[in-house]
């Protein structure tokens, strides 16, 4: 298996760690969201939903262990360590995954970073069962589990599959354990088109509201993810809880009375406490739906004024924003109703369309890059930087013969363009991986590598760009230069935090 070669210079992958006060041990929580792939498509939501859920979460209560783009050994080493801490502590446990999942056999595999995954066989090798997660869980005897997956998204390597089914599996919950999936069985889950994933997003979105059972919360999760996807998307749950569970609830100085309810006394919470807990997570928000999500629940609320209020303003602005993404407002339209040149927006330069397709296979959005390198190409059909927009776009999707095609043409256009060189050379790694059983083909790729790697070392003699630090950092490093590689890649992302290749 090819390592991820910035972890096997240094294990530099960003586990981050973070704790509640020693008085919340009784509530622990494991949180992994992977995106940066080395060898499937790459996920722009996964990690922001980690980061967002580990946060509210250590917000709730739990002592919180949080990985981002976490290899299979970094993630079978904090899934023990969190076995043990339920072992040792006892309480309530949560385990909650973002990224690539797939199902084999009726079994769940959570998909690490590093994964290389070319037949089915490599799934066991590679992945993580996720019975792993839920064994070490049953066998902690701290009688009470949730296991949230969201996981269902396509299978990315269904080509190499003898049967590929989409999504999860859904399997039994151990006695006492409650197992959330983003989706209904075999079906797959929608990435967001925002920072969050469209179930995590709804779910962090639920979690807010105090004083709801985990059921409950479930269930709100479900009922408006099925409207927002107008059927395609219906969370699903496999449950043997007994009791109740609340992961927000609002504290209160009368005893439980009920032993079959578990967590905070969320059960004897008042409906002015619950209410007025709710409106303070809130009423600093941005975001729309916060507010009318509280109109809903709480009609004749307190704060129902300012609530109205406020989901005004941010429905007016986000109606201006969209004006403005337009071209013009509707007084202006109106005005320029006998001028059809006028209320044609400019079309985009070249160079605007290739700064627009890189900052899109950057967000993981290939597809749309693609499409908008694709008109740069049109617009641009001698632009070397054009095709190396479209494709790395082709490289990142993993459709390594397109990636090479457009490459191969960036290189014809400019023999210099060493971002294309760079490229090229991922590329015709991956096409040693896909053809490993073809070894005629794999010497030639691996030979036509290093002659583009000896080119990327003399032209890039004294980077500037981040772009440049991160593809001398790789040549460095499959050179086996693994000092030199570390300190140019540290330098990429100090340019740049947001580049992800720099991270891989």
């Amino acid at each position: 298996m090819r390592p991820l070669y910035a972890q096997q210079a240094r294990d530099r992958q960003l586990v981050q760690t973070g704790s509640t006060s020693a008085s919340n041990n009784k509530r622990i929580a494991l949180v992994i969201g992977n995106g940066v792939y080395t060898n499937a498509p790459q996920l722009k939501n996964p990690p922001n939903d980690a980061t967002d859920m580990a946060d509210t979460l250590s917000r709730l209560g739990f002592n919180v262990e949080h990985g981002v783009n976490l290899t299979q050994r970094q993630m079978k080493a904090m899934i023990r360590e969190f076995g043990q801490k339920l072992r040792r502590n006892g309480g309530q446990g949560l385990f909650y995954f973002a990224g690539h999942g797939v199902q084999l056999r009726g079994r769940n595999y959570l998909i690490p970073v590093d994964a290389e995954i070319l037949s089915e066989t490599d799934v066991e090798d590679q992945g993580v069962d996720a019975n792993l997660v839920m064994g070490l869980m049953d066998e902690a005897g701290n009688g009470l589990n949730v296991v949230i997956l969201d996981a269902c998204r396509n299978n990315p390597f269904a080509r190499s599959f003898r049967s590929a089914a989409n999504g999860l599996a859904q399997v039994d919950a151990p006695t006492g354990t409650l197992i959330a999936y983003a989706t209904s069985p075999g079906r797959v889950a929608r990435d967001g088109t925002g920072r969050n994933g469209a179930y995590t997003a709804e779910l962090l979105r639920q979690m807010r509201v105090p004083g709801l059972g985990i059921e409950e919360l479930l269930k709100r999760v479900r009922a408006n993810l099925k409207q927002q996807t107008n059927g395609e998307q219906v969370p699903w749950e496999a449950s043997s809880l007994v009791g109740n569970f609340y992961l927000n609830a609002v504290a209160d100085t009368t005893p439980a009375t009920d032993s079959s309810t578990v967590g905070v006394a969320g059960a004897n919470a008042t409906p002015a406490a619950v209410e007025q807990e709710f409106w303070d997570s809130i009423k600093s928000s941005t975001d729309a739906e916060d507010f009318r999500t509280y109109l809903k629940e709480y009609p004749t609320g307190l704060h129902v004024v300012i609530a109205r209020n406020n989901l005004r303003r941010l429905e007016a602005a986000s109606k201006n924003n969209n004006a403005g993404r337009n071209g013009t407002d509707s007084n202006t339209a109106a005005g320029n109703r006998n001028n059809p040149a006028a209320i044609s927006p400019s079309r985009p330069s070249a160079r605007e369309l290739i700064q627009r397709s890189n900052g899109l296979w950057r967000s993981c959005d290939y597809d749309q890059a693609i499409n908008v390198a694709t008109e740069a190409i049109n617009s641009s059909p001698r632009s070397s930087e054009a095709y190396t927009a479209r494709g790395a776009a082709y490289l990142f999707k993993l459709e390594f013969d397109h990636a090479l095609s457009d490459l191969n043409q960036a290189i014809s256009l400019q023999p210099d363009n060493a971002l294309a060189l760079r490229w090229r050379v991922m590329t015709y790694r991956g096409l040693v991986v896909q053809n490993a059983s073809w070894s005629g083909k794999t010497e030639a790729f691996t030979s036509m590598a290093s002659k583009d790697a000896e080119a990327i070392l003399r032209l890039i003699v004294n980077p500037k760009e981040a772009w440049e630090y991160e593809a001398r950092g790789y040549v460095y490093y499959q050179s086996e230069k693994y000092d030199l590689a570390i300190s140019d890649l540290d330098q990429a992302i100090r340019l740049d935090p947001q580049y992800l290749p720099a991270y891989v």
